[in-house]
């Protein structure tokens, strides 16, 4: 059985999205796929993880090999910055992004409570995150 192109970076993004929800279950229960209202266009969004606890929603977008899932970037900013009710973290992996792809979404979302970051930068927010539970906890 061979796979395509679409069939694989489904794959992959899956992949990326359980990585983001192993370090997320360090930190705080999460909910999955959770519908949050309508985006700009009038049609439900569905988020990728939501964290009750922090108010605070995290994308994951996978972008293994050029395509065109960084053609999709403005329309999650857009979204982000105009219809998302809580903070958002969103989580960017894979090295097929286009050149400037990330720091123009970075850049996009900087000057608001958003962010956007790599799986690494994740990575060391949800242990950051993980030391401040742990010691609110142990109070």
């Amino acid at each position: 059985m061979t796979l395509d192109g679409g069939s694989l970076a489904a794959g992959n993004g899956k992949g990326a999205e359980d990585i983001i929800a192993a370090m997320l279950e360090m930190i705080a229960p999460y909910e999955r796929q959770l519908p949050i209202g309508l985006g700009i266009y009038g049609t439900t969004i569905y988020v990728d993880f939501f964290v009750p606890s922090m108010q605070i929603i995290v994308e994951s977008k996978w972008q293994g090999s050029a395509g065109t899932v960084d053609e999709k970037l403005p329309y999650l900013a857009e979204n982000i910055l105009c219809m998302y009710p809580h903070k958002t973290l969103v989580v960017l992996s894979g090295s097929g992004w286009r050149p400037g792809a990330v720091a123009w979404l970075k850049q996009k979302l900087q000057p608001t409570e958003h962010e956007a970051m790599t799986t690494n930068e994740f990575m060391a927010w949800a242990l950051k995150s993980r030391r401040g539970t742990t010691r609110q906890q142990d109070a």
